[in-house]
């Protein structure tokens, strides 16, 4: 006979400490990004732009791990702020592709302010950052092996 698992307390949990510090550095960033006049999930927009280029709905769905019914109205909030472009492709027109615009461009230097402003805050040494956010991508490879 097994013995029943017991219910491990918040203070226990890597789960609830994980979503503990992303609500708290969300939240450093959302302070910084509403005066750029932009949420959060609209600066990883900015920034996957930034990073790779135009790209397909369904690409930065993937990229940013954001359903299409969380990403098209926050698209669409961004596109109506004239952040982003969002137009049809000329390859296939089922597809919409997503550019930035002169104005969603012009925030790289703010959003790059915002990083700097909290990794400053949080004074975790670069060696020590680059380790802990290794750990974490690890531990979400494994996560979605599961």
């Amino acid at each position: 006979m097994t013995d029943k698992p017991e219910v491990q307390f918040l203070d226990a949990q890597l789960c609830f400490a994980l979503y503990s510090c992303s609500k708290a550095i969300v939240g450093a960033y959302s302070t910084q990004f509403s005066k750029l006049g932009i949420t959060y999930p609209q600066s990883l927009v900015v920034v996957s732009l930034l990073e790779q280029g135009e790209q397909s709905v369904g690409g930065l769905s993937k990229t940013l791990l954001l359903d299409s019914g969380t990403l098209t109205p926050l698209l669409k909030r961004m596109a109506g702020q004239n952040l982003i472009e969002r137009t049809r492709s000329t390859k296939d027109e089922r597809v919409v592709m997503v550019k930035l615009t002169k104005e969603g461009c012009a925030l790289s230097d703010g959003i790059a302010q915002a990083q700097e402003d909290v990794s400053c805050g949080v004074a975790m040494p670069p060696d020590e950052s680059e380790a802990f956010r290794g750990q974490i991508k690890a531990l979400n490879l494994r996560l979605r092996a599961m």
